[in-house]
């Protein structure tokens, strides 16, 4: 999320697995 770095941290630290799902979906 380029527009939204601050939630990518968060999904980051939480779930790792996010932000491979929202890169890909």
């Amino acid at each position: 999320s380029n527009d939204m770095p601050n939630i990518d941290r968060v999904l980051a630290r939480r779930r790792p697995a996010d932000l491979v799902l929202g890169a890909h979906a």
